[in-house]
């Protein structure tokens, strides 16, 4: 209920400009959507999962990954998968590797908050 209607609900409310989940997309989020979708084992193993885990994720995943507006894969496999399994994944699936990359380093507040205005987001955010 909150991940598919009150998150949605208060991300509208506030005016959030993207709205990014993992594996399920309310359809309350509309075109601001993004979704993180790890892997596809309910559809590359389904006999790892219990048939009504199965056949929820089998039927919730695409639906969110149709609905989004863009789709991260963790890794090229991921991607492929992601692909292979969804066609409409095709064209708006980018890989997002989870760990950081070398070039990040960290920021102390008063920086990060400079960055943050001169790319034009005003507080309150969340990242």
């Amino acid at each position: 209920m909150w991940s598919l209607v009150k998150f949605p609900l208060f991300a509208r409310k506030i005016g959030a400009d993207v709205v990014h989940v993992q594996y399920s997309l309310s359809p309350l989020v509309g075109k601001k959507g993004v979704t993180t979708v790890h892997d596809v084992s309910f559809f590359i193993g389904p006999q790892w999962f219990s048939t009504k885990d199965r056949l929820l994720l089998q039927r919730s995943v695409p639906a969110a990954i149709r609905r989004a507006a863009r789709v991260f894969a963790v890794s090229q496999t991921a991607c492929s998968e992601i692909e292979q399994f969804v066609p409409e994944a095709k064209g708006k699936t980018v890989v997002t590797f989870n760990a950081l990359g070398d070039n990040i380093q960290v920021m102390d507040e008063a920086k990060a908050l400079e960055v943050v205005a001169r790319i034009g987001v005003e507080p309150p955010f969340v990242f």
